[in-house]
């Protein structure tokens, strides 16, 4: 009953992350550019106590498959169709997103949502906030008027397994992350939406629910079985 007790505990423990991933899942619907977490749980071994048990591990990976594009007309809105990211510089150095609903400061230069510099090609450039129509072609060369300005910097990686997703919903690259070119080319006017489902969303929450129900069941069956033996006749 002991290995059944922590059996249950473990299906629990496996049932609120698949949940945790979810909830994000959903939250992140109308997040442009976001890509959905997948997760998974399979049997390990693990030792407690000098004794091998089976444990359950649930690991999570994240879906790079491509959105949706939708024409906003908003000339700073960029998406991006195909594999790569958009560069991000701030104080902890290069970050990556597929979120490309970009903005001027005063200073004409080109935000990320979370207010980090969009990289370019070469040294940083800066835009008119006031002037000419902005133009951005495929490859993200970048005119303003009949001016060129600069190309926007793309990056892509051969393992995107490797990356890593902070709270802004930005990717950081290990220093091991093997650079390869990008294939994206660049939408101007665009965004790409999330490539999370609500559906399918919603269809995962009702399974990690009832697993979360059949844990739960489990531990109240072997709780009453303890109960009866340790009850005096």
């Amino acid at each position: 009953m002991e290995n059944g007790l922590q059996s249950g505990v473990d299906a629990l423990g496996a049932s609120q992350k698949r949940m945790e991933y979810i909830a994000a899942n959903l939250a992140n619907l109308q997040a442009p550019g976001y890509k959905r977490i997948g997760s998974f749980t399979h049997v390990i071994e693990a030792v407690s106590q000098g004794r091998k048990r089976d444990a359950m591990d649930t690991q999570s990976e994240i879906d790079f498959s491509q959105g949706a594009i939708e024409h906003t007309g908003n000339p700073l809105d960029l998406a991006l169709d195909g594999d790569g990211f958009f560069v991000l510089e701030n104080e902890d150095g290069e970050t990556y997103t597929r979120n490309g609903r970009f903005h001027l400061d005063e200073q004409g230069a080109l935000l990320s949502e979370d207010g980090s510099r969009v990289a370019w090609e070469g040294s940083p450039a800066l835009l008119q906030t006031v002037g000419e129509k902005i133009s951005i072609d495929s490859t993200g060369a970048v005119t303003q008027g009949k001016n060129p300005v600069g190309r926007l910097r793309l990056a892509d990686f051969a393992q995107r397994s490797q990356l890593a997703l902070d709270g802004k919903g930005n990717f950081h690259a290990p220093p091991s992350a093997d650079p390869v070119t990008p294939t994206a080319q660049v939408r101007q006017a665009s965004l790409e939406r999330s490539n999370s489902n609500s559906v399918d969303e919603l269809v995962s929450m009702i399974r990690v629910q009832r697993s979360f129900e059949n844990a739960t069941n489990l531990i109240r069956t072997i709780d009453q079985s303890y109960k009866r033996l340790n009850t005096p006749k």
